[in-house]
């Protein structure tokens, strides 16, 4: 007697399912505390064993989009449980990279400004020597992402809210991501390090001097300059 094959579990539909359930939840077109369709209607719809479809919950469970409840089936979480995601696939698309300075501009300044005003002695060294270490590596052909990173990790510690130090942690790959997006070598290397580390040493000035209305305004001016220098490359390079 021939044996049946056992359920489909099959990881790269397991893949497909759970990338579209969690496509369809974070641009809300299901809204949280909304039932999920029955785990026979999902594999109808996708084309694949309810074993896939149970997996493919299961993960976006532990991924927080989705909550189930014992003899009702499964619920799309609400906002708080949910992870703030970014997709990496994009994360060196000139549009993202715009999109996430124009989200820094928004947060970061008034981050600067609290520093300004919160600082300490030591914190306001440590931003300082921030500055100090991206201009000594202009010149090495270092890509100084980590110094640049460090410069406004320095920053949003001395605001003296760990949610600022989190939010500029988590954006740390899209600031890779960007000295990627503008693809410069060489001299131009050197010159924008040298540039950045200017506009980075007033930032650095305003907070010492406690001047929170410069230091919102000078940080703002360095993320504006940031994007203007993208956008020239974009330019660049469709031309």
């Amino acid at each position: 007697m021939t044996s049946q094959p056992g359920p489909q579990r099959n990881p790269s539909l397991v893949d497909g399912v759970t990338a579209a359930l969690a496509a369809s939840i974070r641009e809300a077109r299901s809204p949280p505390g909304e039932r999920l369709p029955p785990a026979d209607t999902l594999a109808r719809r996708f084309g694949v064993s309810r074993t896939v479809v149970r997996e493919a919950l299961a993960r976006l469970h532990a991924d927080g989009l989705v909550e189930t409840r014992q003899g009702s089936g499964a619920f799309v979480a609400g906002l708080a449980g949910r992870p703030l995601r970014l997709d990496a696939a994009t994360m060196d698309a000139p549009e993202r990279v715009l999109d996430i300075l124009e989200l820094r501009m928004g947060v970061e300044t008034e981050a600067a400004a609290l520093a300004a005003t919160r600082a300490t002695p030591a914190q306001k060294a440590a931003i300082e020597a921030t500055v100090e270490a991206l201009a000594a590596v202009a010149g090495t052909g270092a890509d100084g992402v980590e110094e640049d990173l460090r410069f406004h990790q320095a920053i949003a510690e001395a605001t003296g809210n760990p949610l600022f130090m989190l939010f500029v942690t988590f954006l740390g790959e899209h600031y890779r991501a960007s000295i990627h997006a503008l693809r410069l070598d060489g001299a131009a290397r050197e010159a924008l390090l040298q540039r950045v580390a200017r506009e980075h040493g007033v930032v650095a000035d305003a907070i010492r001097h406690g001047d929170a209305e410069e230091a919102r305004w000078a940080i703002r001016r360095h993320l504006y300059r940031g994007r203007q220098r993208v956008l020239a490359n974009v330019d660049k390079t469709l031309t």
